[in-house]
Parts: structure tokens; C-alpha cells; sequence
């Protein structure tokens, strides 16, 4: 919203029927705003198969499921009319999965696309995993010759980029985040809540749910028995959906996440998979909480084990942490006023916002 507020931004996005719509804040900010429908799938046991064939016979044509999924049919055209029509300076696509449609836009303007999580992917070696991996290396390649910089949020994610497909620029360039003007409660308003959040479209976090409900959750039940766990975010799966029973509830999409940041005591980011920067981390430091996460959630902040976050990556050490701060309101209180003050010293819009500008002007020269 930051870049809308200061240059002349058009919009567009695919939007699932039970998807939120582009928030009203951000579409004011922009000079055009356009939602492009992702169908629905019918029901019927017959309409489901289809549907699921179809997705096979994309992933065998190299496109990864995900972006099949994600698919809405006019999407290119009115990316193709909204480009020939507003004549912009550059295109700016985010996520891999949008790279399908870097070779139509580059012959009209310059393109950059920024890479969230260029190392998520199943390491299974069964046939649908094998293809899977072809075909996001195939948008790899594609982005790599139409894209003039390819921008990463970390510099594993860096390493990664270049050894999959060796881009002409890759640029590294933090997420940034704006702060609330206060923070929430820092010892949580109901004193034995774990909290996670996070949208379940992406399998790091569906794999990430599983690991604290199933492995870490019950050691912390037993020395903590008031303990609950909540799991919020967009979509939940049938795995993360069966998670849900005794102290373990699955909220699914909300309106906002602040209330659920501020009743809890703890937020956990049991993150083992996949790359780029954790929006929801950003989020629960700037609002004043502790949190507990694994080293991959936190990779590329620069934040203290012990200091601004409590760092595990073990069963044991995890549900550790998490024991310790639930028991202990004086730590955790400590813990979350670290963490808002580092998030006022490190979370700059506008450091990041002058980073994006710097790459747009040395393209466009």
C-alpha cells in the first residue's frame, strides 16, 4: 500500500469465491483495481474427479498444482488488456506460480517478480512429487529469462534461486511491515492459549499444524493441563481440520487476527518447511507478543534466541519454550516487550519502500 500511496499502482488479482476481497485500505490507494473469479469446484463425486484430472493433465503439462488450482481462465486476458491499455512502467508479479504469464507481459514492459517461498516442495520421491518439483523448476526457468530481477526475501532463499535456475539479478529485499499504533496485551487475555496462524493453502503450514497439534502439543497438555491450542487461518485442510478436539480448536478464516493475537498467552510458528519471510511472525512481533519459533521461521529477521523470541526446533525443546512462557507471565510479558521494540527498531515501510524504488529506476534506466 506503501508503493500505492507514493506512485500511480494498478491491481490486479485472482479471488476465490470464499476468499476475502482486496482490502478496502489498499484499493483506495490504487489508481485501478480489478478481481479476476477463480471457479468454483462443483459438487458431485463425478465434477470432483473431473476436476482432479484436469489438474493432473496441467501438472503433466508443467504447470504445478497449486497454480492449477489457483487458476482463474480470464486471468491473462485482462492482464493482457489491463497492460496494453494502462501502458505501465513495469509489472511487478508475486509468487512463482505467476511466472506462467511473464513471456505474454515482457514484450510490452519490464518485469519483476518476487519470489516468496522459492524452496517449499515436498522432498518425497513419489511420481506426483517428482512432477511437482519439474514443474516449479520449469517456472523457474521461465522466470529467469523473462524476468529483469527476480526479488528474494532472505539470503537462503537467494542461494536457492541461483542454484535452481541462475537469473540474470536476484535482489534481496526484507519484508517490511507496518506497525500497529499499540500493542496488544502482552501477557494474553487468557492466561493457557497457544496460538498459530497461518493460511492453510500453503503445505509448510498445513505441516507445520500437524507437528505442534500431534507431536509437541500433548507434552505441553500434560505439565500444563489448562493449556488450549487454537489454529487460525484461511482454509483449513481435512488433515488440519481433524486436529480439532479436546484443548485443539480450528477457527479458519477471519475477519482480523488481532483478537486471537490478543487472547493469546503464546504464539507459536512451528514452521519446517519451505522459505522466505513469515508474514504472521512480523505480525505477532510488531503487536508486542511472545512468540516461540522454529529457526525457519525466523531465518532472515536477525532476532535473538532468548531476547526477542524463544528459538526451538526439537519436540522436547519446542514444547520447552512453550511451557516455560505459559507458566511463567513475568517471562512472557519480557519476552513480548523485546519484541515490540525490536519491531520498532527493524520494521521501516519506508526503507523498504525506497528498496523497491532504487531496483524500479536502475531497470528503467
Amino acid at each position: 500500500m506503501r508503493l500505492a500511496e507514493r506512485h500511480e499502482v494498478a491491481l490486479l488479482a485472482p479471488k476465490g469465491a470464499e476468499e476475502p476481497g482486496i482490502d478496502p485500505k489498499l484499493a483506495e490507494a490504487c489508481n485501478v483495481v480489478e478481481e479476476v473469479p477463480i471457479p468454483q469446484v462443483g459438487k458431485g463425486i463425478v465434477v470432483r474427479a473431473r476436476h482432479r484430472a484436469k489438474i493432473r493433465a496441467a501438472l503433466l503439462r508443467g504447470l504445478p498444482t497449486w497454480a492449477a488450482e489457483r487458476r482463474a481462465p480470464q486471468f491473462e486476458s485482462q492482464l493482457g488488456a489491463l497492460v496494453q491499455a494502462w501502458r505501465p512502467d513495469l509489472v511487478q508479479f508475486e509468487y512463482r506460480i505467476m511466472a506462467q504469464f511473464l513471456p505474454a507481459v515482457a514484450a510490452v514492459a519490464p518485469c519483476v517478480l518476487v519470489e516468496h517461498d522459492p524452496v517449499s516442495g515436498s522432498s518425497s520421491r513419489s511420481w506426483l512429487a517428482l512432477l511437482e518439483r519439474r514443474a516449479w523448476r520449469r517456472l523457474a526457468h521461465v522466470a529467469a529469462c523473462y524476468a529483469r530481477a527476480i526479488v528474494v526475501l532472505t539470503e537462503r532463499d537467494r542461494a536457492a534461486i541461483e542454484a535452481e535456475c541462475r537469473p540474470a539479478r536476484v535482489e534481496r529485499i526484507p519484508l517490511g511491515y507496518g506497525l500497529p499504533c499499540t500493542p496488544l496485551d502482552p501477557a494474553g487475555t487468557n492466561p493457557g492459549e497457544i496460538v498459530y496462524v497461518g493460511s492453510f493453502v500453503h503445505p509448510p503450514n498445513v505441516e507445520g499444524a500437524r507437528w505442534l497439534a500431534l507431536d509437541v502439543f500433548p507434552f505441553v497438555k500434560r505439565r500444563v493441563p489448562y493449556a488450549s491450542l487454537r489454529l487460525v487461518g484461511s482454509q483449513p485442510t481435512r488433515e488440519v481440520l481433524a486436529l480439532q478436539g479436546d484443548a485443539i480448536a480450528v477457527t479458519g478464516d477471519v475477519e482480523a487476527v488481532s483478537p486471537y493475537l490478543d487472547a493469546a498467552a503464546v504464539v507459536a510458528a512451528p514452521i519446517r518447511s519451505g522459505g522466505g519471510m513469515r508474514v504472521k511472525v512480523l505480525e505477532a512481533l510488531s503487536a508486542g507478543k511472545a512468540v516461540v519459533a522454529t529457526p525457519l521461521a525466523v531465518d532472515g529477521l536477525g532476532v535473538q534466541d532468548g531476547e526477542q523470541v524463544m528459538i526451538a526446533e526439537t519436540e522436547s525443546q519446542f514444547s520447552g519454550a512453550l511451557i516455560e512462557l505459559l507458566q511463567d507471565r513475568e517471562r512472557r510479558v519480557s519476552l513480548a516487550g523485546a519484541a515490540r521494540r525490536w519491531a520498532e527498531a527493524n520494521l521501516d515501510l519506508d526503507q523498504w519502500v525506497r528498496a523497491y524504488e532504487a531496483l524500479y529506476e536502475e531497470i528503467l534506466r
